[in-house]
């Protein structure tokens, strides 16, 4: 008899072609099964936290895509791209509009509100709070219908069908209705997975092949706009021009153009119509000359004048007032006028994807030019305007030359500027300290895998990309020694868990475990631990009762401070309607048991004890699990929105539950090896830490429960489990010695090590 440790299971899931592999390192700290469970940094696994139900989606037909906006520390949103619409969502909860006093609301089929000049339309959105009397309705959403200037009607937000309001509570007084803040876009819901976007400050860029560049710009919670911009500078070009000789006059026609320079960006406009005169003297002098005129231009700081020397325009000086005298003044044909430019005006050349690098805004990917990309001037990132000959600051246009001509899908912006194209990475850059431009850009190719397009992720100085079949994901590093990017098959370890399926979202939430959330096609979240230093690379794998569809990560303050919070596009089958939810990755922060939080689409009452919990409309019909007051409640059904529990309690978490499940691989000795020996364990030695409850034994048919209530008081809810506790399993012969382990109570589970007590057979 003996006893072999796994003290940690840094390896996550590994494919089973790697189950032979008893000479790899990983293979000891691996798993055969990793459900609904993420590895932590320190070797741990624990299981995941719960899904907060955060609010239904607009549209229960068309998936939408979920993006993260940070303004700032305090404003972070997660941003709901429909078909033709975005909607903000923040701290938990949709933004809505002001809310609006409530008149009455009848007891009818279906339910009428009135309120004085609302102001909404048929198919509004809104939220019912703080009725009196008819309190069915509170905390729901529902959609407008029949309007009129002072009433409406209520319809289900899923089904459509009427609000039959005639049995409930008659309405007392009070309460309000609050629209679900909605901005119109332009884009499709077919065309919502290839939109690419960046974001500065309060503004953020969004880019699609077919579409125009749109900026959408946030000034608060409930006020966001759509435009598209222009691409020329944003200082004004001057007007009013005139050209006036004064002294002696002749017959020689003289040609002036004149741009406005705008204070503290210095950005040049672009130059007025050539301003002439015909008679002016054949020579300029101190008394002889032509006098350039112009009007004033808001936020203009000087004024360049260019004059005409055969047919070009060369620089001649400057002025703070709004005219200049040139005297004979030689034209500087080394510096002319910029040009206007708008490589993007034409159908098929808009362009797919946009970053900023070197104080550029950068552009590429259109169907016309799929290898090419346009660089604004240096701090002016609407201005594309060029000079001839050119200068440092000037726009640039550069294509990638390639055996093959790649759709440019990603610009990642590190020391060098990372392009990622359908067919190959690239590394761009200015080849030393010389400033970026024209005349220094650099492009190399660094490897040729391919990039799909999911957006990259960087973690530290590393980028994630998935490779363009959407079944792998692949790293770039920066090596010094060859100067170059290079890095490993991300998914070569847990390839089953990626073989035949589509990466299609994913989201890296730093805070605090650090873990890369993913959305498969087939609706399962993969899980990764990276972290290059301690080369942790661990997936584990996801499930819910349903679909997950979209996947973001924004920072959000918690109980515990400030977290990056996960949020969700869930598809479900509720009551046999097919909806579409979005829910919030619940903190794993809790210091009772009392608040744990492990149900999925679920709600958490803190009140008053109480038997009757409601908030639950959204999961009518459905079987659900509760933990109430830190105790497991099983068997409740969600009707009118509602459970009732056995026992009052006063602070429920109640939703629909989920299972996690661990499993080692075949046990081998430390030398030698014992694979295909006869192998039974009969007693396991597990360490935890703020654990509660599992079932263990060799396979998940043969579980027994861990027995851990000893030192509570009658009443009080069994403690968190920090430390070894050894537990008799039913024993079993067999050739792999596994050990399978399983929480399916919404408890939390965290696992540091395992130790089986080992009998190997002849």
């Amino acid at each position: 008899m003996a006893s072999f440790i796994q003290p940690s299971f840094a390896g996550g899931e590994l494919a089973p072609e790697l189950y032979g592999r008893v000479d790899i390192a990983k293979y000891h700290v691996g798993l055969k099964t990793a459900r609904n469970v993420y590895i932590r940094f320190q070797g741990g696994a624990s299981n995941r936290a719960g899904l907060e139900f955060v609010g239904p989606c607009k549209q229960h037909d068309n998936p939408p895509r979920l993006v993260p906006f940070q303004f700032k520390a305090a404003d972070t949103y997660a941003l709901e791209f429909g078909d033709q619409y975005m909607r903000v969502v923040r701290a938990g909860g949709h933004v809505l509009e002001d809310a609006q006093n409530v008149v009455s609301v009848t007891n009818a089929d279906p339910a009428v509100v009135e309120i004085t000049g609302h102001g909404y339309s048929d198919g509004d959105e809104v939220y019912a709070a703080d009725l009196g009397g008819i309190t069915r309705l509170n905390g729901r959403r529902f959609v407008i219908a029949n309007k009129t200037t002072d009433t409406f009607e209520l319809t289900d937000q899923v089904t459509g069908a009427n609000i039959d309001s005639s049995a409930m509570d008659a309405y007392t007084s009070g309460g309000t209705f609050a629209r679900v803040y909605t901005v119109s876009t332009p884009w499709a819901q077919a065309d919502l997975r290839q939109l690419k976007f960046v974001q500065s400050a309060d503004t953020m860029t969004v880019t699609h092949p077919d579409y125009d560049v749109r900026e959408i710009t946030r000034t608060d919670h409930d006020a966001w706009t759509v435009s598209t911009p222009t691409f020329a500078p944003v200082i004004a070009t001057p007007t009013g021009g005139s050209v006036t000789p004064q002294g002696t006059t002749g017959a020689t026609t003289y040609n002036y153009k004149v741009t406005a320079i705008a204070d503290e960006t210095f950005e040049e406009s672009l130059p007025t119509a050539a301003l002439s005169t015909s008679s002016g003297n054949a020579t300029l002098s101190d008394t002889n000359f032509n006098r350039v005129a112009w009007s004033a231009v808001s936020g203009a700081t000087k004024y360049d004048v260019y004059k005409d020397e055969n047919g070009l325009y060369g620089y001649i000086g400057s002025t703070e007032s709004t005219q200049y005298d040139d005297t004979n003044y030689e034209p500087d044909l080394e510096r002319t006028p910029p040009q206007a430019r708008n490589p993007f005006s034409s159908t098929d050349d808009k362009p797919g994807a946009v970053s900023y690098y070197e104080q550029r805004r950068v552009f590429g990917g259109s169907n016309n030019s799929p290898d090419t990309n346009w660089y604004t001037r240096i701090g002016n990132h609407k201005n594309l305007t060029v000079s001839n000959p050119g200068r440092d600051d000037d726009a640039i246009t550069a294509t990638l030359n390639a055996r093959q001509v790649n759709e440019i899908r990603h610009y990642v912006p590190l020391n060098d500027l990372i392009i990622l194209t359908a067919g190959a990475e690239w590394k761009v850059n200015s080849g030393g300290d010389s400033a970026f431009a024209a005349s220094t850009i650099k492009q190399k190719p660094q490897s040729y895998w391919g990039s799909s397009h999911v957006p990259p992720i960087v973690i530290g100085g590393d980028v994630l990309f998935v490779e363009e079949s959407g079944s792998y994901v692949l790293s770039l590093t920066y090596q010094l020694d060859t100067d170059s990017y290079r890095g490993p098959d991300m998914t070569l370890l847990s390839s089953h868990l990626f073989e035949g399926y589509e990466t299609t979202e994913w989201a890296f939430a730093k805070m605090p475990y650090r873990l890369v959330h993913t959305v498969r096609d087939d609706g399962e979240s993969m899980c990764l631990a990276f972290n290059r230093d301690q080369e942790v690379v661990a997936w584990t794998h996801w499930d819910t009762d349903g679909d997950f569809e979209s996947v973001c990560a924004i920072r959000e303050s918690t109980v515990a401070g400030r977290e990056d919070a996960v949020y969700y596009v869930v598809e479900r089958s509720i009551n046999g309607n097919t909806v579409r939810y979005i829910e919030r990755l619940h903190s794993r922060y809790f210091t009772a048991v009392e608040d744990c939080f492990f149900v999925d689409s679920g709600v958490t009452y803190d009140g008053s004890a109480a038997t009757t919990i409601t908030g639950l409309d959204h999961l009518e019909g459905e079987s659900v699990v509760a933990l109430a007051d830190g105790n497991v409640v099983r068997n409740l059904t969600v009707t009118d929105g509602a459970i009732t529990l056995a026992t009052a309690a006063a602070k429920v978490h109640v939703g629909l539950g989920y299972t996690s499940d661990l499993e080692t691989l075949d046990v081998e000795a430390p030398q030698g090896t014992i694979q295909g020996k006869l192998k039974k364990i009969s007693k396991v030695v597990v360490r935890f830490l703020k654990s509660r409850g599992l079932f263990i034994g060799p396979d998940s048919d043969n579980l027994v429960e861990m027995k851990q209530r000893e030192f509570e008081l009658m009443g009080n809810p069994t403690d968190l489990l920090t430390g070894t506790k050894e537990i008799i399993i039913k024993p079993s012969w067999n050739t792999n010695g596994r050990i399978f382990m399983r929480q399916s109570d919404p408890l939390p589970m965290t696992i540091l090590a395992v130790v089986p007590e080992l009998t190997v057979g002849g």
